[in-house]
C-alpha cells in the first residue's frame, strides 16, 4: 500500500468528517487540560497541554492542506489519464474506421477485377462465336453458290443437318460419285444429297430412312418442290426390334438395298435410347460395297463415340478422319482402301 494510499485510508473521506475529527482532537486537547489542571493544580502544565493541543490541530490542518493537494494532484494526473485514455480510445476507433473503409475499398476492386474478367471471358467466348457463325455462313454461301436453287430451303442447323456438315457431303458425291446413298434419316441433308447428285453424279441415288411420317412429308415436300424425285426417295421406316441387334428401321425399307457406296448416319433420334445409332453397321454391314464410306454426325455426343468404337472393335479395322465440324463427324472407311 503506498503513502496515499494509507493517508485516504486513516483521513475522512468527507469535509464535514474531517471538521468533526478536528473539533474531536481540540475536545479532548481541552479536557486534557482541565484534568491537568486538577490534578496538578499548575496553570504552566495546563499552558503547556493547551499548546500542544492547539499544535496538534495546527498540524492536523497541515496535513489536512497537504492531503488534499496531493489528493488534487491525483485526481487531475487521473483525469489526465482518462482523457489519454479516452482519446487514444477515439485514435483507435478512428483507425478501425479507416480499415474497414480500406477492406470495402478493396473488396470492391476484387468484384470489379472478377466482373472484368467475366466480361473478358464473355468478349472472348462472343468472338469465338462469331468465327463459329461466320463459318457456318460461310459454308451455306458455298452451298447455295453450287446449285441454283429455285424454292425455299429449311432451316439447316439445330435438329438439322449444319450447312458445314453438308457441304461435306456434297464434296464427297462430287469427288465419289457414289451410286447408292443411305441415310439413316431424312431432311435438309436429303435435299442436298439430291441436289449434288443431280449436278455431279446423275447416276447416283438417295434413299432416306425415315420413322417419323411427319418429318417424311416434309421431305417429300421438299423434294417435290425442287424437282429432285428422279435423285430421292423417302421411306417410310418405323422403328422395331432387330434379333441380336437392338431397335431399328423396320426391314421393309431396306428392300432392294445392297451396295450401298456412302451411308450417312444421322438417325434414330437420341431420344430412341442409349447407343440408338449402334444397330447400323451390324444391319448394314454385308449391304456395303467394297469401297464405301461412312459417315457418322454428331460425333460430339458420348453415344456416337461410343458407336464409332463398337464398329471398329466389331468390324474393323475401319480408318477414321474427323470432320471439324459443328456437331462434329467422321468419315470411316475400311483399312484395305487406306
Amino acid at each position: 500500500m503506498t503513502k496515499m494510499q494509507r493517508l485516504r485510508t486513516v483521513m475522512p473521506r468527507t469535509r464535514t468528517g474531517r471538521a468533526i475529527a478536528g473539533l474531536i482532537i481540540g475536545a479532548i486537547v481541552v479536557a486534557a487540560s482541565a484534568l491537568a489542571y486538577e490534578l496538578f493544580g499548575g496553570i504552566a502544565l495546563a499552558v503547556a497541554i493547551g499548546a500542544i493541543g492547539a499544535l496538534l490541530v495546527i498540524v492536523a490542518a497541515r496535513v489536512e492542506v497537504q492531503a488534499r493537494r496531493v489528493l488534487a494532484k491525483q485526481d487531475v494526473q487521473t483525469l489526465k489519464q482518462l482523457r489519454r485514455i479516452q482519446q487514444d480510445g477515439q485514435a483507435v476507433q478512428h483507425e478501425l474506421g479507416r480499415l474497414r473503409a480500406t477492406l470495402v475499398e478493396s473488396e470492391l476492386a476484387v468484384l470489379e477485377a472478377q466482373a472484368g474478367v467475366s466480361e473478358m471471358r464473355g468478349t472472348v467466348a462472343t468472338k469465338a462465336d462469331l468465327q463459329f457463325h461466320y463459318a457456318q455462313v460461310q459454308a451455306a454461301i458455298n452451298l447455295f453458290g453450287q446449285f441454283e436453287v429455285g424454292a425455299s430451303v429449311p432451316q439447316m442447323r439445330g435438329w438439322a443437318a449444319s450447312p458445314d456438315v453438308l457441304l461435306r457431303l456434297v464434296d464427297l458425291v462430287r469427288a465419289r460419285q457414289p451410286r447408292l446413298i443411305l441415310e439413316c434419316g431424312s431432311g435438309v441433308s436429303t435435299f442436298w444429297l439430291a441436289m449434288a447428285a443431280r449436278k455431279y453424279s446423275p447416276g447416283s441415288k438417295v434413299i432416306a430412312l425415315e420413322s417419323s411420317e411427319k418429318y417424311a412429308l416434309r421431305t417429300e415436300a421438299l423434294i417435290e418442290a425442287h424437282g429432285l424425285g428422279a435423285f430421292a426417295e423417302v421411306r417410310r421406316a418405323p422403328l422395331e426390334e432387330w434379333d441380336g441387334v437392338g431397335t431399328w428401321y423396320s426391314r421393309d425399307a431396306l428392300r432392294g438395298v445392297s451396295d450401298i457406296d456412302l451411308l450417312f448416319v444421322d438417325g434414330p433420334p437420341e431420344s430412341t435410347g442409349p447407343l440408338a445409332r449402334r444397330p447400323a453397321m451390324r444391319v448394314l454391314h454385308d449391304l456395303l460395297s467394297s469401297d464405301a464410306v461412312i459417315i457418322m454426325d454428331d460425333m460430339k455426343r458420348p453415344d456416337e463415340q461410343a458407336t464409332v468404337a463398337s464398329w471398329q472393335r466389331e468390324f474393323g479395322p475401319l480408318i477414321e478422319s474427323e470432320f471439324d465440324v459443328e456437331k462434329g463427324a467422321s468419315l470411316l472407311t475400311r483399312a484395305s482402301e487406306g
